[in-house]
């Protein structure tokens, strides 16, 4: 029995997700243990799957035949310029004098640092002695590992030049380009920034001044306001003709995609040498080679679809509200800005909000938080804006798996309006049934707002075409669904506002019908609703899918002493586990004997924590926590939601460790 770490266990998840096994998933039936201070998972045996030797040639052939692409160390010597345009340039804004800094004190550790990495630089022919007029200070920013890397503070420079405003892509256009893909390689140039040159008549603006003396950059380094964009313009240049067929490029970081494995290994190969003819060089340490699932630009993408990445769903998760506490009113004590909090609510909304896609009408939920960050707007946290900032961590941790849309496929938008935001959500079925691709909200301005209902209605209709217009655009038949029925005869209306005739123009563009659907029906955009699966009653809320739970077995609030005063909200996010992460044909299983076993032999429990799952022991689908200090306490809230699911008496757990096959089990807990 191997105890891991619940990250670790969610990557199994994916890769199994991945391959669909449902026989490998019964493996990794777990449970809540104490080991060494924190909540792990406790996996069966360990990891039998093997991999194809079919792979696996293929990956060491790759390795081996292009061996002098794969260089941990950039090699020595002059970098190319490739082709016309392959120099970074510093055009400065006429009447400016070079910006020249004294020397920056370093700290003594660093000194030796520096010095290497100057002997390193000049050794590798990217940093030479300089005479020039410019000069700014350098400074050192840890790495991963302990390591330092040397900056450059250019900001003096970056505030004399003339900006370029080469294009960044949209982040979900990159993202749309992998649909349909099942195998993924990921490369990761070595230092990308260095294997650029500078043009021979700017080298001389980047010197740097240092305590031994000035040097400048041949080749393009950190901190210049135009390298992201010079970088980007270099790699669409080297790899035009792959781009969007087989290969996204963004920055220093390059996804290969393809269908098939045969073909896989062949867009592989033209790339890697691609950059054998260009001399670009990859960091081997670094190089996915033949996955079915990969990260990219803070998502997960496999077959299965679109996810967030673990590592954005912790750094969410540990955003502490940006509020200190001011004198009591009444029982509760006054909530007011911290200092900066108005920067850190910007950053945490900013956090969120490139994952909007994910969470159903998210202007709605961030409408609170948002209310405080208007001009002359009282910054005082109060309830309503802890429940969204809640409600939006909640909905980052059970965010759900997302479709790649297919713009050959026939798409299904719904759309909701309200008195302030209308919401949307795009489904297609792929071949899994009507799934989600994306959601979209806006909140409505104070003009906005005084429209009569039916055209806050129809404009919900056309928010959405605008924002998923390169999807709907030239795609089969789209079906609206809305909850205002007088909109099915909108397209055949004899007259119409100025306002809607103008609307009605911009949507002839599109092949589209609209449906009516009761609001009751419309799950997919509205607040909540509820629906009976697997005989489990659910709800259905703004932020996933949740078990009902009774009135009699309501979580304990903040007055209560649950887990040294952590929030109730914050427990139940620690245990919950998407469903969409399980192959949906999972079948139902039992827990192991040795790790029943295993389980009783732990010491008694501190508090009791109850899960109530799914039939499927294997899927958490977003199951109840309870806590207390008795297991009779357990066994009643255990029994009431129990009851309201429809399961049988002999279900409940009668022992101090309740446990049983498909329902419940608790365990001793590390944060008591």
């Amino acid at each position: 029995m191997e105890l891991v770490s619940a990250t670790t266990m969610r990557k199994h998840l994916r890769r199994i997700r991945s391959s669909g096994s449902a026989e490998e998933a019964v493996a990794y039936l777990f449970f809540l243990s104490e080991v060494d201070g924190e909540l792990v998972f406790a996996a069966s045996d360990s990891d039998t799957t093997m991999e194809d030797p079919e792979v696996t040639a293929a990956r060491d052939q790759v390795r081996e035949d292009f061996s002098d692409v794969f260089q941990e160390d950039l090699p020595a010597g002059h970098r190319p310029e490739r082709f016309e345009g392959g120099y970074h340039r510093i055009d400065i804004e006429p009447g400016h004098k070079p910006p020249s800094q004294p020397v920056r004190t370093i700290p003594a550790p660093m000194m030796e640092e520096l010095k290497r990495q100057i002997i390193k630089y000049v050794e590798l022919g990217i940093l030479r002695p300089s005479s020039s007029p410019y000069g700014c200070p350098i400074i050192f920013a840890p790495k991963p590992g302990g390591k330092w890397r040397m900056c450059c503070d250019y900001r003096a420079l970056n505030n004399i030049t003339i900006k370029d405003t080469y294009p960044l892509p949209p982040h979900d256009t990159l993202l749309e380009q992998l649909k349909g893909s099942r195998w993924f390689s990921r490369f990761d140039f070595n230092q990308f920034f260095h294997q650029i040159p500078i043009h021979p008549d700017d080298i001389h603006k980047t010197a740097i001044r240092t305590r031994y003396g000035s040097y400048e950059w041949t080749v393009m380094p950190f901190g210049l306001t135009n390298a992201p964009a010079t970088a980007l313009r270099v790699g669409n240049r080297a790899f035009f003709d792959f781009i969007d067929q087989f290969l996204v490029i963004f920055m220093d970081d390059t996804i290969v995609y393809s269908p098939d494995f045969d073909s896989h290994v062949k867009h592989v190969r033209q790339f890697l040498q691609r950059c054998r003819d260009h001399q670009f060089f990859i960091r081997p340490s670094k190089v996915e080679l033949f996955v079915k699932s990969i990260d990219f630009i803070g998502h997960h993408i496999s077959e299965a679809g679109l996810s967030i990445i673990e590592d954005r769903i912790r750094a969410v998760m540990a955003i502490q509200p940006p509020v200190s506490y001011g004198p009591t009113v009444g029982k509760q004590p006054l909530r007011r800005m911290a200092k900066d909090g108005k920067s850190s609510l910007r950053s945490f909304l900013g956090m969120v909000g490139q994952f909007r896609r994910f969470i159903p009408k998210f202007s709605k939920v961030a409408e609170p938080l948002n209310r405080l960050l208007k001009d002359n707007a009282e910054f005082v946290w109060e309830t309503e804006q802890q429940q969204a900032f809640d409600n939006l961590k909640s909905a980052i941790c059970n965010a759900p798996v997302l479709q790649l849309p297919d713009q050959k496929l026939p798409s299904i938008l719904e759309v909701d309006g309200s008195g302030t935001h209308v919401g949307q959500v795009l489904l297609q079925d792929q071949g899994k049934g009507m799934k989600p691709c994306g959601y979209h909200s806006v909140t409505l301005s104070d003009t906005q707002r005084r429209w009569p209902i039916p055209e806050i209605e129809l404009f919900a209709i056309v928010e959405g075409f605008r924002f998923f217009r390169h999807i709907l655009l030239g795609a089969p038949e789209t079906i609206v669904r809305s909850d205002h029925q007088p909109l099915v005869y909108f397209q055949t209306k004899s007259t119409l506002s100025p306002k809607q005739a103008r609307w009605l123009d911009e949507l002839s563009e599109y092949n589209f019908r609209i449906e009516h659907i009761a609001g009751e029906k419309n799950k997919s955009v509205s607040s909540y609703s509820f629906e009976l699966i697997q005989g489990l009653i659910y709800r259905k809320t703004i932020y996933g899918r949740q078990l009902y739970i009774p009135p009699t077995a309501k979580v304990p609030t903040d007055d209560e002493d649950t887990l040294r005063g952590r929030r109730a909200e914050d427990v139940r996010n620690v245990f919950r586990i998407s469903e969409d992460i399980f192959p949906e044909d999972m079948q139902r299983a039992v827990f192991p004997e040795d790790t029943r076993k295993m389980f009783r032999m732990s010491s008694g429990p501190k508090y009791i924590l109850t899960c109530v799952i799914d039939t499927y022991v294997m899927i958490m689908q977003f199951g109840h926590i309870a806590t207390s200090y008795h297991t009779y306490t357990s066994r009643v809230i255990t029994k009431d939601i129990q009851k309201a699911h429809g399961r049988h008496a002999e279900d409940i757990p009668g022992n101090h460790f309740p446990f049983t096959r498909m329902y419940s089990f608790a365990a001793k807990s590390t944060l008591c």
